[in-house]
């Protein structure tokens, strides 16, 4: 079984951090947290919540991950698939919607 893994995003410095502990006092205004899929792409690039993958499902497209209990999804203009859907080899990390917002605009 996979870790539970964390990283965060630092609204003040705008920056991508791992997690490795967790100050629940802390103004959690600051600071985004995405949990760790348990998943990677095909470069073995680990997949967290807020990514945005490029993948060919029934059709490519590009979307962003969320969680949705029970599972994670990847959400994109004209697709809505639950990651674990999309073989390890037809999907890869370009970005996260913090860092790269840009990107949800791109079309294959």
């Amino acid at each position: 079984m996979e870790e539970i893994k964390f990283r965060a995003w630092d609204k003040t410095w705008k920056k991508m951090g791992n997690v490795t502990q967790l100050d629940l006092p802390h103004n959690d205004r600051d600071f985004i947290l995405m949990q760790y899929t348990g998943l990677k792409d095909n470069n073995d690039k680990k997949i967290y919540e807020g990514d945005i993958l490029k993948h060919e499902f029934c059709y490519p497209g590009i979307g962003k991950v969320i969680y949705e209990a029970p599972s994670f999804r990847v959400i994109g203009d004209d697709n809505d698939i639950w990651l674990g859907h999309c073989a390890k080899n037809r999907r890869k990390v370009i970005g996260n919607i913090y860092e790269n917002p840009e990107l949800l605009k791109e079309k294959i």
